[in-house]
């Protein structure tokens, strides 16, 4: 089945887009997964596609489960990018199901992906909302399958997948799915689980409610049981259903204090920030936790919620909902009169729009998926309604230097330049006016336009538009606005079908 790579500048990030042609459905779960080449996985309606991210093309389509839609996509790896196989888990509604993927060499016929099934579809009494293989050392070689992972659902209870090599596969697939512990008595719209080095399983719960419930269970390996349910919070604040929760990363700061944040969204349309670090202690057993910041952007409904950074000096979060919008916050952390960070009522954060991604058609964001570059931008892409995939690299490092020295140290850069190349009085002027008023200037006037627009609703046509494109100076509607121009498009458009009609934009 074929699929199709575009590039295209837009809001100064090249973002990536990848389509099938021939049907659109919502895409419902992605994830990366590194193997011989970096591969993302796409959850779209009862199937799991894959793409290869360099070049866009599309690897392999499978059904995953009969008729169920896939909701997650979870995988085993632990780190060893060389490797060219890896588990991944599954699931959607009350289904799941885990696979094995590996590829060949890419330069060679043999670059092809293939998939094995570890277990045959599953079916548990109740959905699923989320999933995480336990952390094992043996996991660094290849040929190694994850033993075990847990599962939460939206009753609150947790369930423990076994696969281990004295499983028997597919006779008594009820088998190695069991129920391992029930939490506090609630019904879900999220959940969020993670592993703690001491081989807790930590929680978080976001209720109908508003609620968002904190707790653990100590998974004893080999479905030999686990201890009570710990609760160790109730966090309240938001005045709407709980559509997103996230657990951070363990983070330490300067001193030795340690840190774990929780971040949420809700029907309410804020995003709120929570310190959770007390859950680590072992004699934590309850307390009553303090939302740190909040903050509200998006115009509609915030259906989830991502870290991209859980370091406290470069704390970013990453939401996206029922507007077609991805919006990274930035979330600052100060220290009360400069002091070393000893304790959650220290910390002074506050949480900041750092950009917004608009690259969807339509509504609802149902997914994402975030991986690191090798020069430590982030690799995010996006999945929505609209039935596009599309990927984009930003960076959550902030430069130490502010905006104005920025434009100062090229300012001078390019004053030296016009020293040694014109005179004395371009230079002059040069120095007075501003890069991005030069920028503007330069694009005053006509262009000749060839724009090839490739159509992603099917009534409506393709084709090509070719004419003249017009950029013309006015009067600044603002006064923190340097300069401001018109961008106008006009000519001929021809449809693939072969019909003209003139247009405009």
């Amino acid at each position: 089945m074929p699929g199709y790579l575009s590039t295209q500048p837009l809001h100064g990030v090249f973002p990536t887009t990848m389509q099938l042609e021939t049907f659109l459905s919502p895409v419902t779960a992605l994830t990366f997964l590194q193997l011989d080449r970096l591969c993302l996985l796409v959850g779209e309606g009862q199937h799991l596609k894959i793409f290869d991210r360099e070049i866009g093309e599309l690897l392999l389509v499978q059904a995953i489960f009969a008729s169920q839609a896939v909701h997650g996509i979870v995988n085993g790896q632990s780190g060893n990018p060389t490797r060219s196989a890896a588990t991944v888990l599954v699931w959607g509604g009350r289904s799941v199901r885990v696979l094995r993927i590996s590829t060949g060499d890419i330069s060679g016929h043999d670059g092809l992906v293939r998939v094995k099934s570890v277990t045959n579809e599953i079916q548990a009494n109740d959905w699923f909302l989320d999933a995480h293989f336990r952390p094992s050392p043996f996991l660094e070689d290849e040929c190694s399958v994850p033993e075990e992972a847990v599962l939460v659902t939206a009753r609150n209870d947790l369930y423990i997948l076994n696969l281990s090599k004295d499983t028997s596969y597919g006779d008594r697939q009820g088998q190695y799915l069991q129920h391992l512990q029930s939490g506090p008595n609630s019904i879900l719209y999220s959940a969020h689980l993670t592993w703690n080095g001491d081989g807790r399983v930590l929680v978080a719960s976001g209720t109908v409610t508003g609620e968002i419930l904190v707790w653990s269970v100590l998974c004893v390996s080999g479905l030999q049981g686990s201890t009570p349910c710990q609760v160790h919070c109730n966090l309240q604040g938001h005045e709407g259903s709980v559509f997103g929760v996230r657990i951070s990363e363990q983070a330490r700061w300067s001193g030795s204090y340690t840190s774990r944040m929780l971040t949420s969204c809700s029907d309410d349309r804020t995003i709120r920030l929570w310190d959770i670090s007390d859950v680590d202690q072992p004699e934590s057993l309850r307390y009553s936790g303090a939302c740190l910041a909040k903050v509200m952007g998006h115009a509609s409904r915030i259906w989830s919620v991502r870290f991209l950074a859980s370091d406290p000096s470069n704390l970013c979060i990453l939401s996206f909902g029922e507007d077609g919008t991805a919006q990274v916050w930035r979330v600052e952390m100060f220290r009360q009169n400069g002091a070393a960070v000893k304790s959650n009522d220290e910390l002074l954060p506050q949480m900041a729009q750092e950009t917004t991604f608009a690259f969807h058609s339509g509504k609802n964001l149902w997914a994402a998926a975030v991986s690191i570059e090798e020069n430590g931008s982030l690799l995010v892409a996006t999945g929505g309604a609209d039935g596009r995939v599309v990927s984009y690299s930003i960076c959550t490092i902030k430069s130490p230097s502010s905006d104005r020295d920025l434009l100062a140290c090229t300012m001078a850069e390019v004053s030296e330049i016009c020293d040694d190349t014109a005179d004395d009085n371009f230079a002059r002027n040069l120095k007075a006016r501003s890069i991005i008023r030069e920028i503007f200037d330069s694009m005053v006037g006509q262009w000749n336009l060839v724009r090839t627009i490739k159509s992603m609703i099917p009534t409506q046509p393709s084709g090509c538009l070719q004419g003249m494109a017009t950029v013309e100076s006015r009067q600044v509607t603002k006064d923190v606005y340097d300069a401001e121009s018109i961008y106008s498009e006009h000519g001929d458009f021809t449809s693939d079908l072969g019909f003209t009609m003139k247009a405009t934009r």
